[in-house]
């Protein structure tokens, strides 16, 4: 697959910069320049091509090394290099070695996983031969991924070949041949679709990248500096840099937090407070000469519920990548693993191979038997309701990414195909409430809603004790509404009360709690957030009587009539 990339399209605020570029003999002139085009582009690596039987410079290329082909021994080659900045991790891999090829191989790592970086030149013949013998050695280092499971490849190179399809003027069999192997490979093949030669009749397209592993997946742009004096003798005769984008794209960071810990709460214990707190304050009630009114009760509850929360329920850290299953056990076969992987990356020998298999497995199968037993764990004694709820929760912790893809969208005559602008068109969409003010509005129902809503208001309840809004609320009706409450996958409010809490009171607190909901409608005095009511028709329903939509009164979260 060939890759186009915009002509001086630069990413602003980049990170990540790789280049190459056929330096045409290394001088001290060349060096100097170079060494202030990498810091200029804040260059990251940098692939060179044709430097000769080079020396580097004492002094040059600070906090960088350097990679260079064997040029010792009497030989046809022409000179490879990498300068790449240390922070990447670079190692030489001496396997990969041919003396009889233009090719120097190191590997980096770029966020987290290992690349194999290369730098490679094939002279411009008009025999494909050294063409074909660079494929095959190309081959080699793609075995060599595969047997040592490094993440991907990156090869930058003067292949001396040219073709239409990367965006020279005319294709040669070099050309010819370098396409068919991309597509044999399945590699994706990178090029700026601009003169990287040029010379007094023209020039072509020869500087090139070839990739495969998911490192093709953050290729972007490609560019060509035509103003930096390189030495190179363009742009009467030579080659021009090439700087390529390589999205950096930062892991998420492991945000930490304090939150409280359910699971892990002494609830006997902080039954027994609340009840012994909330009696003593029934009683305080009950002898007071102006009984303490709702409000005042209502405030005193939710301290007594949070000094026994502070004091019976711990707190635990948590963070972005904590898992519901997760145990100890997990914690110490992860840093085992790390461990066996450093030790390889840092010597690809066998021993230390077999050891990291080792390792892999043994996280493998604690992982496998930490799920397990967490299914296991909530599935006992789960009913037909509670399952419903488990489902959800299992699919979102053990599901498939691809099933939280978002695909293109459609905002009038634009496609939406970013994910910010996707998360945004959804969130004014649904959120702010946009699609249900765009709905086509019914005079007719809305003039028949809103008499039967001022019908309910304005009865004439009287002194019929019978009367729904009149009848006080029992201790039995605030039992059943707790009952029907959910704690699976439920949040807490403001003052940290969880549905969990709920549950767990005892007669004392019910009993305030009654005290509190019926001051509350006897006094016409509100003490919790109100909402705004809309009235949605129901589907297949013509009629306008109240009963055809569900009014509730919601009291505290917690009971409705």
């Amino acid at each position: 697959m060939v890759k186009k990339t915009p002509i001086n399209n630069r990413i602003k605020n980049r990170k990540t910069v790789f280049c190459q570029l056929n330096i045409s003999k290394m001088s001290i002139q060349s060096e100097m320049a170079l060494e202030q085009l990498l810091s200029d582009q804040d260059i990251t690596a940098i692939a060179l091509q044709e430097t000769g039987n080079w020396t580097p410079s004492n002094g040059m290329f600070q906090k960088r090394k350097i990679f260079q082909n064997n040029m010792d021994a009497p030989t046809t080659k022409s000179g490879v290099a990498l300068i790449i900045e240390e922070h990447l991790t670079p190692e030489h891999i001496s396997e990969l070695d041919n003396s009889e090829m233009d090719a120097i191989w190191c590997q980096i790592k770029f966020n987290n996983r290992r690349i194999i970086l290369g730098s490679v030149y094939c002279k411009p013949t008009s025999s494909t031969k050294e063409l074909d013998d660079l494929l095959k050695h190309i081959t080699k280092v793609s075995e060599y991924k595969k047997k040592h499971k490094f993440s991907s490849i990156l090869v930058y190179g003067d292949f001396n070949s040219r073709s239409t399809d990367w965006g020279d003027h005319t294709t040669n069999k070099r050309g010819k041949a370098l396409t068919a192997y991309v597509e044999k490979e399945d590699l994706t093949l990178c090029s700026p679709f601009d003169y990287t030669f040029v010379c007094g009749t023209g020039g072509s397209v020869i500087d090139l990248v070839l990739a495969n592993g998911p490192i093709t997946q953050k290729l972007g742009s490609q560019w060509i500096d035509k103003d930096t004096e390189l030495f190179t003798g363009a742009p009467r005769r030579g080659h021009y840099p090439i700087l390529h984008v390589i999205q950096d794209v930062a892991s998420i960071a492991n945000t930490k937090k304090s939150c409280t810990d359910w699971k892990n709460a002494n609830w006997r214990s902080w039954t027994d407070e609340i009840e012994a707190n909330t009696w003593l304050l029934q009683l305080e009630t009950d002898n007071h000469t102006h009984a303490m009114d709702g409000k005042q009760l209502w405030e005193q509850l939710l301290e007594i519920i949070q000094h026994a929360t502070k004091r019976n329920i711990p707190n635990k850290i948590i963070s972005s990548h904590s898992k519901p299953y997760w145990t100890s056990s997990l914690t110490s076969s992860v840093k085992e693993l790390q461990e066996a992987r450093k030790k390889y990356q840092r010597r690809s020998t066998p021993l230390n191979r077999d050891q990291l298999d080792e390792a892999t497995k043994a996280f493998k199968k604690n992982l496998l038997a930490a799920k397990n037993a967490w299914v296991k764990e909530r599935t006992e004694g789960i009913n037909i309701k509670d399952s419903v709820q488990f489902w959800k929760k299992y699919k979102r912790v053990f599901g498939a990414q691809q099933d939280n893809t978002i695909f293109n969208l459609r905002k009038g005559d634009i496609l939406i195909t970013e994910d910010k602008d996707k998360e945004k068109l959804l969130f004014e969409t649904y959120f702010t409430g946009e699609h249900v003010a765009k709905q086509v509005s019914n005079p007719e129902h809305d003039r028949k809603v809103g008499q039967e809503y001022q019908k309910a208001r304005n009865e004439e309840r009287g002194s019929n004790p019978n009367h729904l809004l009149n009848s006080e609320i029992s201790i039995n009706e605030i039992r059943d509404a707790i009952d029907k409450q959910t704690t699976v996958d439920k949040s807490t409010d403001r003052n940290n009360i969880h549905p969990c809490l709920l549950k767990k009171l005892g007669e004392s607190a019910i009993s305030t709690l009654q005290s509190i909901f019926n001051w509350s409608l006897k006094n016409g005095s509100w003490l919790w957030d109100t909402a705004n009511v809309t009235f949605i028709k129901k589907q297949g329903k013509s009629s306008y009587i109240l009963k055809t939509w569900l009014i509730q009164t919601i009291i505290g979260d917690i009971i409705y009539r």
